[in-house]
């Protein structure tokens, strides 16, 4: 059985091969959540979740994964998302 890389986020076919375009259709759907226009919905093959108000983070945690690897396929370097505080 062979699988997809194409998704469809808000309506919008995505290939998750390319992790900028996945980055920008999440970011935008985002934008939309957040000043309360819509919900969003990403469909990979049979299974489909949908993200509003109540799991924004979940939304947001997986904006951060796919900000790493878009940087990692521009050939940047990944952000840090917290500082780490040693006690000597």
């Amino acid at each position: 059985m062979s699988v997809s890389s194409q998704i469809v986020i808000n309506g919008e076919q995505i290939d998750i091969t390319i992790p900028c375009d996945v980055l920008v259709a999440l970011r935008k759907a985002e934008m939309k959540i957040v000043t309360g226009n819509q919900r969003l919905t990403v469909r990979f093959e049979e299974d489909e979740v949908t993200y509003g108000k109540a799991n924004i983070a979940g939304l947001r945690e997986l904006i951060g994964q796919y900000d790493g690897l878009c940087r990692t396929a521009k050939g940047e370097k990944r952000r840090r998302s917290a500082i780490g505080v040693r006690w000597g």
